[in-house]
């Protein structure tokens, strides 16, 4: 009995330890069969994250590139795209870095599904900077907010600018403006009084809050006549925290006979490094010389006096009207502020009304109704010469170049009313320094067709196009378009009606928010600050 016992106990444990040897068998089979599967799976993982790695470097790089083209190209994206049979997502965010709004940080995200339906995304970063325009350069974000300008508001009421300088009396006509760097600089034309001031200094955040408390400085640049300023452009000086406005000025002179002063001056630059102790020293009233040099400059009754201004890389590029003889586009060395000098000139036989200068090249908006737009090479400034000209189609007897703005190799020529053409143009620059391209990339007539609509002023933020201008029988306004597609430029809001029928002068930006001037049938001028809505 105790043999048999033995035998079916040693029995009983050998199927026991044949069904254990079994299950670890099964088991580490099945282990290595999910393993292997696994592996294929990380594998194929891999190369699609290997991909996905490469086209967000690509998309990195590529920004990159635009920033150091134009600083304006750099904007958010989104595109779709597939490789083999897998889809990918790529979007690149950008934020503004700091408060110079000189820099922007870029994000490039790549999303794609991967084994199992499994979402899958990588992420490059990096910064990119304006340096071309550290100095005097603007500081309007062209990043968009994902939605508000679609109802855009006013956040200021629209200021009466007799309100903001503290005066119920004369008046003033708003020429220009310049946001830059949290404040906002305003220029002003004809004066009821010769000792009223004609360049003011406003607190951008307090011009949104408290705009009655807003104003820092101002500045009489003319102390003997009623005449002021036609434009400005801020910039830094060579020196630690110096910062000069170099403004048109309008008064009218005889260029052949007047001395050199406030009054007898095309040019002036102003030390406004102290916004509430503005300064202007005598030496930097700048007078086009008359006699006895290269191109000298005559006229009188408002012939050749300041009408337009760039600044750019210690140069100043000021636009006179026409003059009766000389040039009227001049180029101005001002790397040393307080001893200014003409380097170039060249002879449009126009009025020069807008100017902006992109690498080598200067774009003149003019009053020659068979070229509104001439193109010049700058590149040896002494000697600037003509590279191309543009003549806008419609009527012969108006239709002026009136105001410009640049992004990439698109230029937007804004023109005085005409009837039988647009006043809002978008043209190829692309190979402007050979020839302009004769046909434009759009057009749009700006307010209701054959009304008498001027576009005074241009800005371009992504794929929306800001335009101020205005006309006596209705009034100023601010237009939004969009024209991420030139072809097919269409409104994107409804027009912001400037106050009391007010006709647009100037508009800049800063961050987001838009500043436009804009005067009355009276000469009454406004200052209204417009935004999205949050």
């Amino acid at each position: 009995m105790k043999f048999f016992y033995r035998y079916k106990s040693c029995s009983g444990f050998s199927t026991l330890e044949m069904l254990i040897a079994m299950a670890i068998l099964v088991l580490a089979l099945s282990s290595v069969v999910i393993t292997g599967a696994s592996s294929q799976s990380i594998i194929v993982d891999s190369q699609i994250a290997s991909e996905a790695l490469g086209r967000a470097q690509r998309f990195i790089e590529y920004t990159q590139a635009l920033a150091r083209k134009d600083f304006k190209l750099v904007n958010p994206t989104s595109t779709t795209f597939m490789i083999g049979p897998t889809a990918y997502i790529a979007s690149t965010t950008v934020e503004m870095v700091g408060t110079d709004h000189a820099q922007k940080k870029i994000t490039s995200t790549v999303l794609w599904k991967g084994e199992y339906r499994r979402s899958q995304h990588v992420s490059l970063s990096a910064l990119v900077t304006n340096f071309p325009h550290a100095v005097g350069g603007d500081t309007c974000d062209s990043v968009l907010p994902d939605r508000g300008w679609n109802t855009p508001v006013t956040a200021n009421a629209n200021v009466d600018f007799r309100q903001l300088i503290a005066t119920s009396t004369g008046i003033n006509v708003i020429t220009n403006l310049d946001a830059h760097k949290g404040k906002l600089y305003v220029t002003v034309g004809n004066t009821t009084y010769k000792s009223d001031p004609t360049l003011f200094i406003f607190d951008i955040a307090k011009l949104k809050s408290d705009p009655t408390h807003a104003l820092l400085g101002k500045l009489d640049t003319a102390p003997t006549t009623a005449t002021g300023l036609l434009s400005l452009h801020v910039a830094e000086g060579t020196t630690t925290g110096s910062m000069y406005a170099y403004v048109a000025n309008e008064n009218p002179s005889n260029w052949g006979t007047c001395s050199l002063g406030y009054n007898c001056a095309q040019l002036q630059i102003i030390d406004v490094s102290s916004s509430t102790n503005i300064t202007l020293a005598s030496t930097t009233n700048y007078k086009i010389p008359s006699t006895s040099v290269t191109n000298p400059v005559s006229g009188s009754g408002g012939q050749g006096v300041g009408d337009s201004i760039f600044y750019k890389d210690g140069l100043v590029y000021l636009g006179l009207t026409k003059t009766g003889s000389g040039p009227e586009f001049n180029i101005i060395d001002v790397h040393n502020p307080l001893l200014p000098q003409r380097v170039g000139s060249y002879t449009v036989g126009a009025s020069v009304s807008a100017i902006t200068v992109v690498g080598n090249i200067a774009y003149l908006a003019t009053n020659d109704n068979n070229r509104e737009l001439i193109v010049l090479n700058v590149g040896n400034p002494v000697s600037p010469t003509l590279a191309s000209s543009y003549d806008a189609v419609g009527s012969a007897a108006f239709g002026y170049g009136l105001s410009l703005y640049t992004v990439g190799d698109a230029l937007y020529l804004g023109r005085t009313f005409v009837s039988n053409g647009p006043e809002f143009l978008v043209l190829d620059s692309s190979s402007s320094a050979s020839m302009m391209p004769t046909t434009p990339l759009g057009v749009s007539d700006i307010g209701v067709p054959g009304n008498t609509f001027s576009t005074n002023a241009i800005m371009v933020r992504d794929y929306l196009s800001f335009i101020v201008g205005g006309s006596p029988s209705s009034g100023g306004k601010l237009y939004i378009k969009k024209v991420s597609d030139p072809a097919n430029i269409t409104d994107w809001a409804t027009p912001v009606v400037l106050p009391s029928g007010s006709l647009g002068s100037g508009l800049d930006c800063e961050g987001n928010d838009l500043f436009v001037s804009s005067n009355d049938a009276s000469n009454n001028g406004y200052l209204s600050v417009i935004t999205s809505t949050p």
